[in-house]
């Protein structure tokens, strides 16, 4: 999904991919008509915007959200109250059973299927290139032994055969998901509503920044997490120039870090109006993550020119300085939180 976006607030426009198949997902499956700022707001509930942790040796994941979209789409469902169901098997179980349950469910309504695999969906262009990423499509009809699905990769309708959703739905080499052949839909009660019933309230909105804290708070607690991952990636410089497949990555993973914070804008905008006596940290936190998105900028030009390779300056060296931010960052939002408690209790 591209195009011009423009992001909250004072925020210039962003152009380019925006990743996050998971809320897209879910979103173009049960809405009516998404929007961007929907979709923004969505993602931000999702708490995937808030956190970060790397893995030093999988190339994927050298820049990861701290929390697994496949639970965060459970937190900004509860977050807004949606009733929904969602099914997991253990990872050496058969496919009869998960294949049957997807045949009823898709007689009630379209499914999200997710985390798969993506190097096991042969409609998208050289899949083994994405081997270990996780991926969410949307199921559609089920006929003749295949499945027909829409995926925000850019495919409005595709048929696979189910042997292939099978190799993608089980997701062995993905980490993330609670098991293989996960699988979700809204209950019937809630399906197809339109789109306002995604705009948070300002109760949403309220535990949108408490998640958005513990999430902060728990990422920097870890010796893989918060700013500890962004030191580690600044301190890795050297190994990373002499690893072209960590360059490659790092080209793909900053933009997405650098669209989560416009995402994490979306609910501090929407928060100015629910929190009018924190305005000081609303503007810190804005000012803060722009900052750090610069940052990042910097250092996936670095990546994109080859500068890292080069030893010039203007390399992953700037990722110290996001680190620091990132500590700071998890400072305000620990004040954003106490003013969100506050508030509710005064209702």
């Amino acid at each position: 999904m591209s195009g011009p976006v423009r992001g909250p607030g004072r925020s210039p426009p962003y152009r380019g991919t925006v990743t996050a198949c998971h809320s897209l997902g879910l979103l173009d499956a049960f809405c009516s008509a998404p929007t961007w700022d929907g979709l923004f707001l969505f993602e931000a509930l999702t708490g995937v915007p808030f956190g970060v942790r790397t893995a030093e040796t999988d190339v994927n994941r050298l820049l990861a959200p701290w929390i697994d979209p496949d639970r965060g789409l459970d937190v900004a469902l509860d977050t807004l109250g949606l009733p929904y169901e969602v099914e997991a098997w253990p990872p050496d179980a058969g496919a009869d059973a998960p294949l049957g349950l997807l045949r009823r469910w898709l007689a009630e309504g379209v499914v999200v299927l997710g985390p798969l695999d993506m190097s096991g969906l042969p409609h998208l262009f050289h899949a083994e290139l994405f081997r270990g990423c996780d991926h969410y499509v949307v199921a559609l009809a089920m006929e003749e032994g295949r499945l027909a699905i829409r995926d925000s990769e850019g495919w409005d309708m595709a048929w696979i055969a189910c042997d292939d959703l099978v190799k993608a739905w089980r997701g062995d080499d993905v980490v993330e998901g609670r098991g293989a052949f996960v699988m979700r839909r809204l209950l019937p009660a809630a399906s197809r509503h339109p789109a306002p019933r995604f705009h948070p309230d300002g109760r949403a909105v309220r535990r949108g920044l408490d998640r958005a804290a513990l999430l902060l708070e728990e990422s920097a607690a870890d010796p893989l997490g918060g700013p500890n991952a962004y030191a580690r990636l600044a301190g890795r410089s050297a190994e990373i120039s002499a690893w072209p497949a960590a360059r490659r990555s790092l080209g793909y993973l900053l933009p997405t870090r650098i669209q989560r914070n416009l995402c994490a804008l979306a609910l501090l905008e929407r928060a100015a109006a629910e929190l009018p006596g924190a305005v000081d940290a609303l503007d810190t936190a804005r000012s803060l993550i722009g900052r750090q998105s610069e940052l990042l900028a910097r250092c996936c030009a670095a990546v994109s020119t080859g500068a890292v390779s080069t030893g010039a300056a203007a390399s992953l060296s700037a990722l110290h300085d996001a680190a620091e931010l990132e500590h700071r960052l998890t400072d305000v939002f620990r004040t954003l939180k106490e003013s969100a408690c506050a508030a509710d209790s005064s209702i």
